[in-house]
């Protein structure tokens, strides 16, 4: 249900593509600074929303532990890999997952959905990252810089996001609405804040996103919104009402 109310219009993301734009690096996997994780589906209860980071050792000596260092536990495995993974959604397969980031000016959003997407290239959950000093392949993604709408870096410097990532099939067009409504893989992290920068100061560098806690993915049948119900429920009543007279 949580996804499904996720799922709203474009007026947003269209209404705040006229503002300035800051910069950020949308990645996952900074060794010694933030390194969250994207999971798969847990295997005894695979509708069972996650966020939060395990508390364990990862990658190099630089790096110690995810962060921000949390307790939450999974089970459903990493998404993302060089191999081509195993049964109907491969979860080793770090092309057939995309990622996006949704963010709005300024901290403290209650609520963040697709209407507020950044305006990205699907972005495949990355397979290796040796270049980074890390030694795990998956669960990671690196997008580069990325501009986010209404954020200048100057004049408003921080945004509200979430990174929702979800099974595309290996088919690009393949959008985190239309996988919901498929009942694959797909899932959200928790709102967070993060900092942007000017794109026009090139001695100072987008900053990575540390606010970024691990989540993971959950598989759920489409379920009619609740007004959808109510609808049906007067229409079948009114129904048998007429049929009685």
């Amino acid at each position: 249900m949580k996804k499904n109310l996720l799922i709203i219009g474009l007026t947003m993301a269209g209404a705040t593509g006229a503002f300035a734009q800051g910069n950020l690096n949308f990645e996952n996997i900074s060794p010694g600074n933030a390194v969250s994780h994207i999971y798969g589906p847990e295997t005894q209860n695979a509708s069972l929303e996650l966020s939060g980071n395990v508390s364990q050792a990862y990658g190099n000596s630089t790096h110690t532990g995810e962060f921000p260092v949390g307790t939450q536990v999974y089970d459903g495995g990493l998404v993302g890999g060089e191999s081509t993974g195993t049964g109907t959604y491969q979860q080793q397969n770090g092309t057939l997952y995309s990622v996006e980031l949704a963010a709005v000016p300024g901290s403290g959003a209650s609520s963040v959905g697709t209407a507020n997407f950044i305006p990205l290239s699907l972005t495949s959950v990355e397979s290796a990252h040796a270049t980074k000093g890390i030694s795990g392949n998956a669960g990671f993604f690196s997008a580069g810089t990325v501009a986010v709408p209404g954020a200048d870096g100057v004049n408003i410097t921080t945004i509200t996001a979430r990174v929702f990532a979800w099974y595309n099939g290996g088919g690009a067009n393949l959008t985190y609405a239309q996988d919901v409504a498929s009942g694959a893989p797909a899932g959200f992290s928790a709102l967070f804040n993060a900092t942007v920068s000017d794109p026009n100061n090139g001695s100072v560098s987008p900053p990575i996103i540390t606010g970024l806690t691990s989540f993971n993915l959950t598989e759920t049948t489409t379920t009619p919104e609740p007004s959808t119900i109510v609808l049906g429920v007067i229409g079948a009543s009114s129904f048998l009402f007429r049929r009685r007279k």
